[in-house]
């Protein structure tokens, strides 16, 4: 996604605690000029950051996991470091502060859990930390859940209703945009998927306060 000169991106990593796949990582967003980009399930540890960021050659912010589960980054692109800042962090969400070019709002990365009653909570303590920001916000991450079951599933089962009722008042509440939805109408996408039994489902989001959407491309 690129927001008035900004080029970011956002992924699940999956770990990346293996040196040659995160060398090959940090190359891509270096080779395609990434400006930001958010990470989760990095497995990154507060032993770990000081060598990851220097391997980047940017700024690195951290919440931390463990060597074997969650940890979510936002990497930045060093001609950038100074004008962003590392605001908040707690368990499975990273807040910085970004002021750059003609643009200033509240970046969150975020990584859902994965059983229901911890997702609710989870998108609770999400919901708050937007109220509290005084920024237009730029959510960015793995939800774990969908927007939408009739939408967003193209095949499996689907998500619990709770769940995505709650995240979807959270969208609604905070005046937050669909950046991918708003872009492709009905279409049917998926960014995380399974062979047995056949799933995909898009989990993966960037939802804008209204007032950024126009920026976004």
């Amino acid at each position: 996604m690129s927001m008035g000169d900004l080029k970011l991106i956002t992924l699940n990593a999956r770990g990346i605690k293996n040196k040659n796949k995160r060398k090959a990582l940090f190359s891509f967003f270096k080779q395609n000029k990434y400006d930001i980009i958010c990470l989760q399930e990095t497995h990154i540890t507060k032993e770990a950051a000081d060598g990851w960021e220097r391997k980047w050659g940017g700024k690195l912010l951290y919440t931390a996991g463990t060597e074997r589960s969650r940890g979510e980054i936002i990497l930045i692109a060093k001609h950038l470091s100074d004008n962003i800042t590392v605001a908040k962090t707690c368990d499975r969400i990273t807040v910085a502060t970004v002021k750059v070019h003609n643009l200033c709002f509240t970046l969150i990365n975020v990584y859902a859990p994965n059983d229901t009653a911890s997702k609710l909570a989870f998108l609770n303590k999400l919901s708050d930390i937007i109220k509290t920001t005084d920024n237009q916000v730029l959510i960015m991450g793995d939800m774990n859940t969908v927007l939408s079951n009739d939408s967003d599933i193209v095949s499996g089962n689907p998500h619990n209703k709770q769940e995505v009722e709650r995240f979807r008042q959270v969208v609604e509440d905070n005046n937050l945009c669909d950046v991918w939805r708003c872009m492709n109408g009905d279409t049917k996408e998926y960014t995380w998927s399974r062979n047995k039994p056949p799933t995909a489902r898009r989990l993966d989001y960037c939802l804008v306060s209204e007032e950024l959407l126009p920026s976004c491309v």
